[in-house]
């Protein structure tokens, strides 16, 4: 082959795409997206937010509609990335009615806490099917319940770094046992009932506030539900997704 027919092809052949497209939520569907590195799904007022968007395509964007109460939107906090920051008197609502309708679900977040509280659940009702409390019960336990079906899960030491950013995952399948992992690994089970359905979970939900659990002091990068248990290889996916993106040691 000649120099200049050699050339001629070198610049006519289409350019071959060689890279991988990096694995995101997008490719599974999930319940709750929130996802504070993307500015574009936050409304703000000098830091202080109005509405976190949900990215799922559900609408169940994140709301606080009292000033005071709205939480914080810190820039390049966790590996040069955004965060939505939890302190004092501040929290979210959303729309969780349709775990009435299914409790299966599996929470994926990336968080920062401080105080050892519930994360995500019950806007209404102290007792009964409508009180899910899922996040911490304290320093030594995660808690994913309703009323009168608690289930307490040990938290491990390492690898749940205090006064670090975690990926936490919990898991509540209707007919199996809640589980619990923290940057990639199980946590032992701490015993309690199986998993149950959620009857009356209505009249709102919460981030931040669970009713009667206290208020959520710390960071969240990060906020996916899903609607079901998921397999081993989309906790993979979302595991690594969550780790590459924030800079999070897998143990």
């Amino acid at each position: 082959m000649s120099d200049g027919l050699g050339l001629a092809l070198a610049t006519t052949l289409p350019t071959v795409f060689t890279g991988i497209v990096p694995w995101t939520p997008s490719a599974i569907s999930t319940a709750v997206w929130l996802d504070a590195a993307d500015a574009g799904t936050i409304t703000d007022v000098a830091g202080d937010i109005s509405q976190w968007d949900d990215k799922s395509g559900n609408g169940r964007h994140a709301t606080q509609g009292a000033g005071a109460n709205q939480p914080d939107y810190v820039t390049g906090a966790l590996n040069g990335r955004n965060v939505v920051d939890f302190g004092g008197n501040e929290w979210f609502d959303i729309d969780l009615d349709w775990l009435a309708l299914d409790a299966n679900h599996t929470m994926f977040c990336v968080t920062l806490n401080n105080n050892y509280v519930n994360i995500y659940g019950a806007a209404n009702g102290g007792s009964g099917d409508q009180s899910l409390h899922v996040g911490f019960q304290n320093s030594s336990n995660f808690r994913q319940n309703r009323w009168g079906n608690d289930t307490t899960t040990a938290i491990q030491r390492p690898p749940f770094n205090n006064g670090q950013h975690n990926i936490l995952e919990l898991t509540w399948p209707v007919g199996g046992q809640k589980r619990a992992w923290q940057n990639g690994v199980i946590s032992p089970f701490g015993g309690g009932p199986n998993a149950s359905t959620l009857s009356a979970q209505l009249g709102g939900g919460r981030i931040g506030n669970v009713v009667g659990q206290g208020i959520y002091d710390g960071q969240i990068a990060e906020f996916i539900l899903i609607n079901s248990a998921v397999d081993a290889a989309t906790q993979e996916n979302m595991e690594n997704y969550l780790s590459n993106k924030w800079g999070i040691a897998l143990s």
